[in-house]
């Protein structure tokens, strides 16, 4: 569980980063957030296959939103309901 709470947490940070056009290169983003550059790699490309329209701006050395996104995630605990 605490797996999964980390990485919404890391997501939520590469999700701010991204809408503010302040992660740096990769390799930066990769140290801001305590990963490998492999490792941002297979989450930018998780995003990516998720919708997020991720693009690199080479010049401005930044990950940015081709449009606007949003990324929400929502978690509930408990019993299930039982219905008849």
């Amino acid at each position: 569980m605490m797996k999964l709470i980390y990485y919404i947490e890391r997501i939520e940070i590469i999700h701010r980063l991204i809408s503010h056009r302040n992660t740096g290169t990769p390799s930066e983003l990769a140290n801001k957030i305590h990963l490998s550059t492999s490792r941002l790699s297979r989450i930018i490309e998780e995003l990516r296959d998720m919708g997020a329209p991720i693009k690199y701006d080479r010049q401005s050395t930044t990950y940015y939103y081709e449009h606007p996104y949003e990324i929400s995630v929502v978690l509930t605990f408990g019993a299930k309901q039982h219905v008849d």
